[in-house]
């Protein structure tokens, strides 16, 4: 992948500074007198049920730590007799906070960009009811909607016991992303969630176990992240808990640690001064309070990001049409502006379109496998309705576009299954070379497609997309399904993946999102054991990011594959029937590019003039010119162009190079997929 950024210097005024606070346990004793010296000096912030237990004592304490060889503050709950202050008595309560008494850089304003980061330990038995228990919570003051928490980590437990992210613009709260607790269960959890406080605004969070680094949850979106009517927004840790079942919960402990609060979190300014500059420039319209990309070709970069002169990232933007970039909500400062491209060298690239009615399925096959067939559809059982795919006109898109049509009854699965139906389209083994992913390589899939408003799902699969493997053990499940799926409380669109034949969510997000709109979807996949996998969902109506899923370091390829290849359409149970319905879904623009790595060019225009010599007999070589937290990948690439594996190479900040053959490599830092650093090696004997 090559990556191009273009830095462009303007001033406005005078400089901004940062603030970041951190609290961690230190020893047993003046717990709450340690928490308020920092989280708001001189007042209380500590919400416990001690007024209703005094005969217990205090409910948030320190204890050392075996697994992390320090002290760590324990936050607990009682079923009986503990309550909400003496305030509240269906719920019960044990959480630290920041409010109006705490010092201004730790209360979010409208604009700014705050990373709160923290470690957490669920015990192994924890316990959760159907009703809410928060361990986390972002809330707004003051305003309509300050009694619904902005945002929430919640634990519940129905028929699964989960983890849930949940969300409220407004006062109606929902879950916009869960996973199963049972990994994070007896495990020191590292946290860290970015949230930039705007209408428009952008939301991250990343739990990381620390035992082995894996990330067991990772979720970004941009989204409304500002509660009409606020003056702050304030942070919550603990314990907070419904008792409208508490014949389900048990006397809870959970573990808390280095609560850390940063605002505007920076990026090195030697990082920004890195990047290489091109021939484009800023036009300022003070007026206005815009700038314009002046001598920028359309679609010559695909994102904006502006950081102030301490390196924070202020503000993450879309390219408009005209080439504008709106200054008006930025202070005054010294500020650098990112037009960055990210641009993959187009390998093939193949598209298939609706064009107008009749001859559909002969189109198809001509795009996607010339003198095949490509279309597995229930035609034979349902003879007198005819094609199950068509082209009708769309008025809102103002084109022709495909229509993928299935029947309760009588569909089924091409005459063969008849528990399932299947109306599909897919590449397969006589389709192009360029339709189908080999080993070592990277594709980009792009389509539209539209549920309507009123489509329904079973507690069953019912596919939209498919990634499947040909050959091998594991080709009759799929590597990769866009799924949605009836649960207990809303209906999903879930993201599966597998590298064998154990398919694992990697994301939902709540189907309502998605019904009765146009979207469009972008996946990324490099096929390998140690490869990578992302996809992001925008409604086209109103260019808003709906579902975005990053996994860096993911097994992407079943073994034995000889090919993988994608599917779209309606590939659903009927286990049960009687939760479905007709239905029709909407597909159009199927676009298949293969790209290639980086090559060696792009890699030598960021790197040193000069190799370093390194003798094969060193056997590592130490990363002492970069800080870790400046870096989120690791690749290393031969003069071949050639992507290394380095999973089992790399340990703390050292490569082992033991194995390599002589010659020249180039070891490549990201962050954010941008390359930060670039480094040449000569290793001989």
């Amino acid at each position: 992948m090559k990556v191009l950024a273009t830095i462009i210097y303007f001033f406005l005024g005078a400089l901004l500074v940062d603030a970041q606070t951190v609290l961690s346990a230190n020893n047993p004793g003046n717990t709450y007198e340690d928490i308020n010296a920092v989280l708001a000096p001189g007042f209380n912030v500590v919400e416990v049920p001690d007024c209703v237990h005094t005969s217990f004592g205090r409910h948030v304490d320190e204890v050392f730590d075996a697994q992390l060889n320090t002290h760590v503050f324990r936050f607990r709950l009682h079923v009986t007799p503990d309550n909400d202050r003496c305030l509240n008595f269906d719920r019960q309560r044990a959480e630290i906070k920041t409010y109006d008494k705490s010092p201004n850089h730790l209360k979010a304003t409208y604009g700014e960009t705050v990373k709160y980061k923290w470690k957490f330990k669920l015990p192994a038995d924890f316990q959760s009811s159907q009703f809410f228990t928060h361990i986390h919570q972002i809330k707004s003051v003051d305003g309509p909607f300050a009694s619904m928490p902005m945002i929430t980590l919640t634990t519940r437990q129905n028929s699964m016991h989960r983890l849930q992210l949940r969300y409220a613009p407004q006062d109606t709260q929902s879950t916009i992303a869960q996973v199963d607790i049972t990994p994070f269960l007896g495990e020191w959890i590292e946290a860290t969630e970015i949230i930039t406080f705007h209408d428009s605004g952008s939301y991250s969070l990343e739990l990381k176990r620390i035992s082995d680094n894996e990330i067991l949850f990772d979720y970004s979106n941009l989204i409304d992240t500002w509660q009409d009517g606020a003056s702050f927004a304030r942070p919550k840790w603990g314990l907070y808990r419904s008792l409208n079942f508490a014949e389900e919960l048990q006397d809870e402990q959970v573990f808390f640690n280095d609560l850390s609060i940063e605002e505007n979190p920076t990026l090195s300014i030697n990082d920004i001064e890195a990047y290489p500059q091109r021939n484009v420039h800023l036009s300022e319209n003070p007026s206005s309070q815009k700038v314009f990309v002046v001598n920028a070709e359309q679609n010559s970069y695909d994102k904006i990001n502006i950081y102030d002169s301490l390196g924070r990232n202020s503000i993450h933007l879309d390219p408009k049409p005209d080439h504008s970039i709106d200054i008006s909500e930025l202070k005054a400062g010294l500020y650098f502006i990112f037009c960055i491209i990210t641009t993959y060298v187009v390998d093939a690239q193949t598209i298939l379109s609706a064009n107008g009615e009749g001859q559909t399925y002969e189109e198809i096959n001509a795009v996607l496998a010339p003198d095949h067939n490509v279309v597995e559809v229930p035609d034979c059982a349902h003879q007198d309705f005819g094609r199950h795919i068509k082209e009708i006109f769309d008025d809102e898109l103002s084109t022709y576009v495909f229509e993928f049509i299935a029947h309760v009854t009588p569909d089924n699965d091409r005459c063969k299954n008849f528990d399932r139906q299947r109306v599909e389209i897919k590449t397969y083994g006589p389709s192009p070379d360029s339709l189908k992913a080999t080993q070592g390589e990277t594709v980009v899939y792009q389509w539209k497609f539209k549920l309507p408003r009123n489509f329904k799902v079973s507690k069953s699969f019912t596919h939209l997309h498919q990634i499947k493997s040909v050959d091998g053990p594991y080709a009759s499940m799929p590597m990769v399904t866009l799924t949605a799926r009836k649960g207990s409380d809303y209906d999903k669109l879930e993201v599966r993946a597998t590298a064998t034949n154990n398919q694992r969510t990697l994301t939902t997000a709540d189907l309502d999102l998605f019904r009765g709109q146009w979207l469009t979807v972008k996946e990324t996949i490099y096929f390998n054991d140690e490869g990578s996998y992302e996809i992001e969902i925008r409604s086209i109506e109103k260019d808003k990011k709906l579902l975005k899923y990053k996994d860096k370091s993911i097994d992407m390829w079943q073994d034995g594959a000889t090919f993988a290849r994608p599917k779209w359409g309606i590939y659903r149970s009927l286990k049960q029937a009687e939760d479905l319905k007709d239905e029709q879904v909407l597909f159009n623009d199927f676009r298949i590019e293969e790209v290639s790595q980086p090559k060696t060019l792009d890699l030598d225009s960021l790197a040193p003039n000069q190799p370093k010599l390194i003798n094969s007999s060193t056997q590592t070589i130490d990363f002492d010119f970069i800080h870790k937290k400046d870096y989120d990948a690791i690749k290393l690439y031969d003069t071949q162009d050639e992507e290394l594996p380095t999973k089992k190479r790399i340990s703390k900040q050292s490569l082992d190079i033991s194995g390599l053959n002589d010659g020249l490599y180039y070891l490549v830092f990201f962050k954010d997929e941008m390359p930060v650093k670039v480094r040449k090696y000569l290793i001989v004997n």
